[in-house]
């Protein structure tokens, strides 16, 4: 009884009002689902020396080194899995041209074409291979996930990639069958691999059947695609209903790739953009609900529990199809690296981490000079691969992945953001005009390490406006012994760190007077991350009476005292001096005056002061009851 009046009480008091100051609130007595540790993933492509992990050096025998030292700076992001080979790359990698001494590697195709060719393909020796990539995730200690080649391989060329990975005692426990075989255009790494959705139910079928008589205990993932974004990107626009209708084998989880935006080139105004970025979240978040009621309504019965798996997610500026320029081009793309950008991917780790049914996430670069990615480097010399230095440092991106991953197994905790300003954005790219978009945004997390340790995620996604709430956290029974707030700030949203100025985007952190209700000022365009760890009540400081007037006549049932020392005495007086009630504390520090005197008999209405003792001090209050 004593928690539903505390709830009842709670929800009055935080209930919106018009014209009301912003409210974020979260109840700690109401934690939902497990954060799944896989959400905090990335991808490694193997061209390019995998991104640069690997250092050029003809004088090993597989013709590189790993970047130990870019690893290491990569290590505290709190990477856990890894997906390779790469995306679109994988529905035309062989992974077995990949192993063994440089003299036995054979060239595989990138995505860029030969020049003057439509349909040649620029090949590289794959020296960031199978092995590579074994090596990379057991020193940072992620899971791996491998992307097969659907799309010009083999259901007995993916088993053998299990096989060769059991036999050298690697484990792989995601296999993810194909990339985009279902994705629309006329470019030739999208229609050479292209897909029915039958062709694609038959081949997940086969490629499941074929690595599970490998291992029977992995995890293995279809490719879904459900448009509801403002351009189609499933060339069969029933891809999901289709597959799922005629796949008999079992799928663990479906891979699907709505969370890019904007997915755009043209500069037009810079707000107009950025708005529709940070908005695209909200859109991102119904795409899953459709995914999910597909599965609900189309999957086998044994696939209906299938989990959801972001296999890509990133900002996704892009360039005008026939920019040549250099110049032009970074100025366009260099967009993935701003502070906007980020905010853009605070807001979907919202969603991921909001969402149960959604279990695997992984972002696209680790490093990169140009597409978002935790780590930007520096540019290609003209004498690329010879003697590159990477120079690696943090990006905006980097500190807003860090902070979310923190949060990794921990419980999911429901962040009310009520009276929030709002704001409409237009169609940019593959986002959908929306309306009335909430600037404030908020997600919660009991922490699994330390117990007591509450994390609180804001993004402030208003370009114009400061704002100004109230933060509470209900259904406290500890006291809040340390606040830190950690932020990401700039004077411009379109900010990013360069190697001249690593800090454009500043990453501050700095201590508040520890409080469980309090009023902050988030900056526009801003991300803050509040850090509450919590220990027991020792002090009568943050003591809460509610409700208090107590009316039994409106369905009061017992006046609530919380947030006290475990043990607290409570003696309730007449103002004349008279004892009306003794109160004991329990040990979460709560206790409840259900209006009544020593003998059982109603009080009368009027007002009584309360006498609150701890170990070390004592407190009065005055509450009243109106009958």
């Amino acid at each position: 009884m004593v928690k539903i009046v505390i709830q009842t009480i709670l929800l009055l008091l935080v209930a919106p009002r018009v014209g009301a100051a912003p409210v974020i609130s979260v109840d700690l007595s109401q934690t939902q689902h497990t954060i799944s540790p896989l959400l905090f993933g990335d991808q490694i492509q193997w061209p390019n020396l995998g991104q640069d992990l690997l250092k050029f050096d003809l004088g090993q025998p597989t013709g590189g080194v790993l970047r130990l030292d870019v690893l290491d700076q990569l290590r505290p992001a709190g990477l856990t899995l890894l997906r390779y080979p790469g995306g679109t790359l994988s529905d035309f990698f062989h992974w077995s041209a990949s192993t063994g001494l440089l003299t036995g590697r054979s060239p595989q195709p990138t995505l860029e074409l030969v020049s003057g060719t439509t349909d040649q393909l620029v090949t590289q020796v794959p020296l960031f291979g199978a092995d590579e990539f074994a090596q990379v995730t057991k020193y940072l200690g992620t899971e791996m996930m491998i992307t097969v080649n659907v799309g010009s391989g083999t259901a007995s060329e993916a088993a053998a990639w299990l096989s060769y990975y059991k036999g050298r005692g690697v484990q792989a426990r995601y296999w993810e069958i194909g990339n985009e075989v279902y994705i629309t255009g006329d470019g030739y790494t999208a229609t050479a691999v292209r897909k029915t959705a039958l062709q694609y139910a038959a081949l997940f079928d086969q490629f499941a059947q074929a690595l599970r008589s490998v291992d029977p205990d992995i995890q293995v993932g279809m490719i879904g695609c459900h448009d509801s974004g403002a351009l189609a990107l499933c060339y069969d626009p029933d891809w999901n209903k289709t597959v799922l209708s005629n796949i008999s084998q079992k799928v663990d989880f479906i891979a699907v790739h709505n969370s890019y935006a904007p997915a755009y080139a043209n500069l037009i105004s810079t707000t107009t953009e950025y708005q529709a970025t940070l908005a695209a979240p909200d859109y991102i978040r119904t795409n899953f609900n459709l995914v999910a009621t597909d599965i609900d309504t189309y999957a086998p019965a044994s696939s209906k529990n299938m989990k959801i798996a972001v296999t890509e997610h990133a900002s996704f500026w892009l360039f005008p199809a026939g920019t040549t320029d250099p110049d032009s081009i970074y100025q366009y793309v260099s967009r993935n690296k701003t502070l906007g950008s980020a905010l853009f991917s605070a807001l979907s780790f919202h969603v991921f981490m909001s969402t149960p049914r959604i279990a695997i996430a992984n972002h696209i670069n680790p490093l990169s000079a140009v597409w978002q990615a935790p780590l930007t480097v520096s540019s290609y010399p003209a004498s690329y691969p010879n003697d590159y230095d990477p120079q690696p440092f943090p990006s905006a991106y980097y500190h807003v992945f860090r902070l979310y991953a923190d949060a990794a197994g921990g419980a999911y905790l429901p962040a009310a953001v009520t009276n929030s300003p709002t704001f409409d954005s237009q169609i940019i790219g593959v986002v959908p005009a929306q309306t009335a978009v909430r600037s404030l945004d908020a997600i919660a997390v009991k922490a699994l390490s330390p117990q007591d340790r509450i994390y609180v995620y804001v993004v402030n996604r208003d370009l114009i406006r400061d704002i100004t709430a109230t933060v509470i956290l209900q259904g406290i029974l500890k006291q809040v012994t340390t606040l830190t707030i950690q932020q990401l700030t700039s004077t411009d949203y379109t900010d990013y760190n360069t190697h001249e100025n690593q800090n454009a985007v500043q990453f501050l952190q700095h201590s508040l007077a520890p409080s469980e209700n309090f009023s902050f000022t988030f900056p526009a365009y801003s991300f803050t991350r509040f850090t509450f760890d919590q220990g027991m009540i020792t002090t009568l400081g943050n003591i809460q009476i509610f409700p208090n007037p107590l009316r039994p006549a409106r369905g009061h049932a017992a006046m609530i005292f919380s947030s006290l020392p475990p043990s607290a005495h409570l003696s309730v007086y007449t103002l004349a001096g008279e004892l009306v009630k003794d109160l004991t504390a329990d040990a979460n520090g709560t206790t409840a005056w259900d209006g009544t005197n020593q003998a059982g008999q109603k009080a009368a209405s009027g007002v009584y002061l309360v006498l609150v003792q701890g170990a070390n001090d004592k407190k009065t209050f005055k509450v009243a009851i109106q009958r």
